[in-house]
């Protein structure tokens, strides 16, 4: 008798233990709702189409003792705008995604800070930071996207390449 009530506890206790961890370390590699994330990306490329049309490039360089992040911005800007924001998305770990605010300085170049470093593999975006009107698209703005793998102390050049169209996607 005791021996099939330890057996139970066992193994209630064991699924237990099991389900707890199981909530508390989701997997980031998937997407919850990879069919609405698919459609953003083909939703508006207007600034995509704008960073061609304006020629822009960035050589984006990564100091890994200090952190500094310096992007110089190059190509036929209309007007240069106080602040980009700087993505590294990994394709596997979220964990490893980083987010940087640069700023302008007065020598016309852009930093920021990592507060850790990045290396391999990643989905790099610069961006303007607009704001989309609903039911249009961006008016205004640029945005780079580029996969690159990152080596410790070499710049990369993100850069603007052929125009757009969201079925070319």
């Amino acid at each position: 008798m005791w021996f099939i009530i330890t057996i139970l506890l066992v193994t209630f206790t064991w699924g237990a233990i099991t389900l707890t961890v199981a909530l508390n370390n989701r997997d980031t590699v998937v997407v919850d709702d990879y069919y609405k994330v698919g459609k953003v990306i083909n939703e508006d490329l207007s600034r995509e189409n704008r960073a061609v049309e304006w020629d822009v490039s960035a050589l984006i360089s990564v100091d890994d003792l200090t952190g500094e992040v310096r992007a110089k911005v190059t190509g036929k800007l209309p007007e240069r705008p106080e602040a980009l924001r700087l993505r590294f998305s990994s394709p596997v770990f979220k964990s490893n995604d980083r987010d940087i605010m640069l700023r302008l300085t007065p020598s016309g170049d852009y930093i920021g800070n990592l507060t850790s470093s990045v290396g391999g593999r990643y989905y790099v975006q610069l961006e303007t930071l607009d704001e989309q009107i609903p039911e249009q698209a961006y008016q205004t703005g640029w945005r780079l996207n580029d996969e690159l793998v990152l080596e410790p102390g070499a710049p990369v050049t993100l850069s603007a390449g052929t125009p757009v169209s969201g079925s070319e996607q």
